[in-house]
């Protein structure tokens, strides 16, 4: 079945409150993991735990679609100040680790010191920015998963690490059929 993922964005900003790079990239992330670990389709949402090392709006898109929850305990947020989601699966020992491709890192690292900027513009200014945050999100909604995203499933009983900026990682990748 095929997602407007337009549609579906659009449905979430109502919970949101507005539509912006971090809620299109939050929701991204969180389809495809509910793709990945066919999350809904097995009646029991609760087997997804989401790590995110990002905390601007990507977490409202990522509880929307995936049921995961910061009152249920099964989001944990990481200050990273990275776009990673990890989606935990407990249920079939499987792990997904997203990481945000440098390029739109960068963008989005810019269009976060825009906003922050935001109060303190011309009219004319806010409107570049809006315009810019509409070009992105119509970007990250057309993007291919693996143009948007490094992806990498893998096994639970692999030892997870954390690295020098205390991200989450696993030691050892499976292969993904389909990617």
């Amino acid at each position: 079945m095929e997602v407007d993922h337009a549609v579906e964005l659009k449905r979430i900003s109502g919970l949101h409150g507005h539509i912006c790079f971090g809620l299109a990239v939050g929701y991204r992330a969180a389809w495809l993991a509910k793709r990945e670990f066919a999350i809904g389709n097995t009646g029991n949402d609760q087997e997804i735990i989401a790590v995110m090392q990002e905390s601007n709006c990507c977490e409202d898109a990522v509880q929307a679609v995936t049921s995961c929850s910061w009152h249920m305990g099964s989001i944990i947020y990481q200050d990273c100040g990275r776009y990673v989601f990890i989606f935990y699966n407990h249920t079939r020992g499987k792990s997904l680790r997203l990481s945000l491709k440098q390029n739109l890192h960068c963008a989005a690292e810019e269009i976060h010191r825009l906003k922050e900027k935001a109060v303190l513009v011309t009219d004319e200014e806010k409107e570049e920015f809006q315009e810019l945050n509409r070009r992105l999100v119509k970007m990250i909604l057309a993007t291919k998963d693996e143009d948007l995203f490094d992806i990498e499933l893998f096994d639970m009983s692999v030892l997870l690490k954390i690295d020098r900026y205390e991200s989450l990682y696993v030691t050892k990748s499976i292969e993904r059929p389909g990617f």
